[in-house]
């Protein structure tokens, strides 16, 4: 068995192909900005050396799957996770796990709170994750398998309502505390 296990998360900053609109506003990468970008990914990870990866803020698993052909250790490891949804009303950022560990599991996505874990009422999605966490058991030596999740917590951001600004005080502070608390919960 290994004497050391290393572990490591990674946030990509919105990994998507050229053009992709994550954001109303931001503006897609262009082709130039996407191989900078792809290079730029795919030595850090090199860097990192782990032997299980979690990521961060994935519009495209293909694109992923790109950075990882251009590393040196990572290209034959495995690489789980799953696309946002495009049907969704918002757009959100998925995550993907990479282990050089054997991975015993197909991986699933916890869309979905556990039964005991809800949002206060009147809450959006109150019985479910921003960003659905993934997870997959991971085997570190023969007989000895851990359960590694994947996690992207709702952002900082205040959760506004469809006509709230941050101009009036009294509902940036309530926008301020729903995030908060969303953030809270999925912990």
């Amino acid at each position: 068995m290994q004497q050391e296990i290393r572990f490591a998360t990674f946030n990509t900053f919105n990994l998507a192909p050229p053009g992709m609109r994550c954001y109303e506003n931001l503006a897609p990468c262009t082709a130039e900005e996407y191989e900078a970008k792809l290079n730029w990914t795919a030595h850090q990870v090199d860097l990192l050396n782990a032997d299980v990866i979690g990521f961060q803020e994935i519009f495209s698993q293909a694109t992923l799957r790109e950075v990882l052909a251009r590393t040196r250790r990572y290209r034959d490891a495995v690489h789980l996770g799953f696309d946002p949804d495009p049907e969704a009303p918002r757009l959100t950022p998925s995550v993907a796990l990479v282990s050089r560990l054997p991975v015993l599991t197909h991986g699933h996505a916890m869309a979905m709170f556990p039964e005991s874990v809800a949002m206060p009422p009147g809450s959006r999605d109150p019985d479910r994750f921003t960003r659905a966490p993934l997870h997959a058991e991971v085997e570190l030596a023969p007989g000895i398998v851990i359960d590694v999740v994947v996690v992207h917590l709702k952002s900082r951001r205040p959760d506004y309502r469809s006509s709230d600004t941050g101009e009036d005080p009294n509902l940036y502070a309530l926008a301020c505390l729903r995030s908060l608390i969303r953030r809270g919960t999925e912990a």
